[in-house]
């Protein structure tokens, strides 16, 4: 079966232009008509590429290709940065079904459970160039796209699927315990969703900003304390973490935030 789509890529003059896609569905392949995209920092670094831009994107199942049993026609879905994996390296997923918790690890609940790493994966930026989330369309390894829950709203779900990924391995996958002191620098696309993750896990929050203005924002998404941090100093009245989640630009003083946390803590 053969589906044609509409897709915005970048260009040697860096400006966003229109193209049109025709692909046919292979082995486990699903197309799937976007509804959402993010707008991901990442997507700045291909603007002068001639692929297809996006990469955090939710829509609805419209075509099965050969093979698909993880989702159907009419599912709504999350789809993202990993556009196909073997499914059969030791990275990979043993055949479980996908859910939308798989994405937010970006994990397949499996032995080694890292299929971000699959052998044969094709990622956004490195292959594929003809998809992305940036269009009206898009063939997706079934593999890869997450049936999403009723209760979620599309435009929440679209950036889960790559900034909602990134901060969530880290609080999930290194040993963070409830009540842990837990530090999250920056206050933007990752530091935000951070921030609302950590306090549902439990975690004691501690923002770092380089400015007050964000501090009541900060509170509101769950942070248990906010200190003003820049480069150089360290604030007076701030105890040391047990985890540090940096989430701001680059260019950091990375001595000052090490400064921060404990150290051989086995509590």
């Amino acid at each position: 079966m053969s589906v044609t789509y509409d897709v915005f890529r970048g260009s040697s003059e860096g400006k966003i232009v229109a193209d049109k896609v025709t692909r046919t569905l292979e082995q486990n392949e699903v197309y799937i008509e976007t509804t959402v995209s993010g707008l991901c920092g990442t997507d700045e670094h291909y603007l002068k590429s001639g692929q297809v831009l996006g990469h955090e994107g939710v829509g609805i199942v419209k075509a099965l290709g050969p093979g698909v049993a993880s989702v159907k026609v009419g599912d709504r879905v999350g789809f993202g940065y990993t556009h196909s994996i073997c499914a059969a390296c030791n990275n990979c997923a043993t055949g479980k079904i996908l859910t939308f918790e798989d994405i937010l690890v970006w994990v397949s609940n499996t032995v080694s459970g890292w299929d971000q790493y699959c052998q044969e994966r094709k990622q956004y930026g490195f292959t594929d160039f003809d998809n992305g989330t940036f269009s009206s369309g898009a063939v997706w390894d079934a593999n890869c796209v997450f049936p999403l829950p009723a209760e979620l709203d599309s435009v929440a779900a679209a950036p889960l699927m790559c900034a909602g990924a990134t901060v969530w391995t880290v609080l999930t996958r290194f040993g963070i315990e409830a009540g842990d002191r837990v530090g999250i620098m920056g206050v933007g696309g990752l530091g935000h969703i951070a921030i609302k993750l950590a306090a549902a896990l439990g975690y004691h929050v501690v923002v770092l900003s380089s400015s007050e203005s964000k501090r009541q924002e900060a509170t509101e998404y769950g942070a248990s304390e906010y200190h003003v941090f820049r480069s150089g100093e360290k604030p007076k009245d701030l105890k040391p973490l047990k985890h540090l989640l940096l989430c701001g630009s680059g260019g950091l003083d990375y001595q000052s935030y090490v400064a921060c946390q404990l150290t051989n803590d086995h509590s």
